[in-house]
């Protein structure tokens, strides 16, 4: 696979930016995806549904199980227009080995639930890789990226039942009164009725959702998967070294012609070679060195134990229907619906309270025991014991000897003994002093933290940027130290 040549711009996404450069793909290359889409998917509804015309419902279930396999068609079409390929029916045709393989029996059984398959399966059709090894590299993609996939899961079925609602009732209302057995929201709602009849309406109805939901939720799937690699193999990098190296060797090729010309020098080529992968292998190593900082996002990973509850025991009111052959509810839609708030509810209810109880366990070790502050904050001890007993004292002593720098650095050493040990203040590793700053500001007068905050911006000025006060002014702020924070650290 050569990253140079793609259509689209491989940079580091945000996952839900990534699902929505899936959904611009689709829109850009629409033409060739759909009429894949049509030359496959529509003869199959079509046949399905004129062979279970008295079962219709029968072929609402082969089409939702057997949607799998015309992801694979829609992935071929879109993996190869990402390369700047069109593929047209013939080729589709003629193609059909590379996306019916491998793997096609596991995503139509046990894969065919995993509510992230729209993102595994370019592990399967495009790496070419199945068994224990598709399962091995699932797991390392599937870190930080299996949440969304799976939310692009629900929300594409949430968005398919919508439409196929919508189309239903949209025909329902086109249907006239005398040839219509009842309002649609009357049979599925009423109380006691037998349920809404799943006819040929809905069963189009369905086909015709599927056709507008199932290429955008493969297209999202396969951009996350795009994103992920890019994040993991770093695309984006190798991109800009490879136009870098590009440009180098035009310009090496340029300046070796003219220097030909003029009978100058003469480069030979395998040295030029051999320093160009030189030099790339040295920016690599470079770009490694700069990405271990850091300035770069680390990421750590946790196990944690989870419940495995036992299996649920499925009510006497769930039955089968004999008439249909279909399983269906007892109660009336109506009843049932409102069954399943009530048991969402308790369990919504069960659920706050034990994350209530969860949270009280976490903070009852604070609540009880003052927190500890550790004696080294951001390489500074401020740990009471190391610091001396008059510290504006001190520090107006270093003044005197010239030693402003120094004398900054203690009064701001102080400044945090004093929220940290005696204020209570909580300051993390790696606050800044800005941060310090803020955190402070609740517990301040304002008095107090105006101050801080002229000590502040001078102990900065004085650490990084070697720009010493004057030393009335340090003077003047080793003096009001006292102030505000004596009768604190005391």
């Amino acid at each position: 696979m050569r990253v140079e040549n793609t259509a689209i711009a491989l940079r580091r996404r945000e996952p839900w930016e990534a699902i929505d450069l899936g959904f611009a793909m689709l829109r850009e290359w629409w033409r060739p995806v759909y009429a894949a889409w049509a030359a496959s998917f529509v003869p199959v509804a079509a046949a399905l549904t004129a062979a279970f015309g008295n079962d219709r419902w029968v072929a609402a279930v082969l089409l939702w199980w057997l949607k799998p396999v015309f992801d694979r068609i829609v992935l071929h079409v879109l993996s190869r227009a990402v390369f700047g390929e069109t593929v047209s029916v013939k080729r589709l045709l003629r193609e059909w080995r590379e996306y019916l393989s491998p793997a096609l029996l596991a995503g139509q059984l046990w894969a065919r639930v995993d509510l992230a398959r729209a993102f595994d399966l370019p592990v399967w059709q495009l790496e070419r890789v199945s068994g224990l090894s598709a399962a091995r590299r699932r797991k390392v993609l599937q870190k930080r990226a299996r949440y969304h996939a799976v939310w692009l899961t629900s929300m594409c079925a949430l968005f398919e039942g919508v439409m196929l609602l919508g189309l239903m009732l949209s025909a329902d209302l086109a249907t006239p009164v005398k040839a219509s057995s009842g309002w649609m929201f009357e049979r599925l709602f009423g109380a006691g009725s037998p349920g809404l009849d799943w006819g040929i309406q809905a069963t189009l109805a369905y086909a015709t959702a599927i056709t507008a939901i199932e290429p955008f939720y493969v297209a999202g799937g396969f951009a996350l998967y795009l994103n992920r690699r890019t994040l993991l193999e770093g695309w984006d990098i190798e991109i800009v070294l490879r136009h870098r190296t590009a440009r180098a060797a035009a310009a090496k090729a340029l300046a070796a012609a003219v220097l030909t010309a003029l009978v100058l020098c003469a480069t030979p080529p395998r040295s030029a070679v051999a320093a160009e992968a030189a030099a790339e292998t040295s920016a690599k190593a470079a770009i490694a060195e700069v990405l271990k900082g850091p300035e770069f996002p680390h990421f750590r990973e946790n196990r944690t134990w989870r419940i495995r509850w036992p299996e649920w025991n499925w009510p006497q009111w769930l039955r089968l229907s004999p008439a249909s052959g279909m399983p269906r509810i007892g109660w009336s839609p109506g009843e049932s619906a409102l069954a399943l708030i009530k048991l969402f509810s308790w369990l919504a209810a069960a659920t706050a309270v034990v994350w209530l109880v969860y949270r009280l366990v976490r903070l009852m070790p604070t609540l009880v025991e003052p927190p500890e502050h550790p004696p080294v904050l951001f390489g500074l001890e401020v740990a009471p014991e190391s610091l001396p007993p008059d510290i504006a004292g001190a520090a107006d002593a270093l003044i005197a000897e010239g030693r402003v720098r120094e004398a900054l650095s203690l009064l701001y050493r102080g400044a945090l003994s004093a929220l940290a040990h005696t204020r209570g203040l909580a300051l993390r590793p790696g606050d800044t002093e800005r941060d310090c700053l803020r955190r402070a500001q609740p517990t301040l007068p304002r008095e107090a933290h105006a101050y801080f905050g002229e000590l502040v911006t001078a102990w900065v000025a004085a650490a990084y940027a070697a720009r010493l006060p004057e030393p009335g002014r340090a003077r003047r702020l080793a003096a009001a130290w006292s102030t505000h924070f004596a009768r604190a650290a005391s």
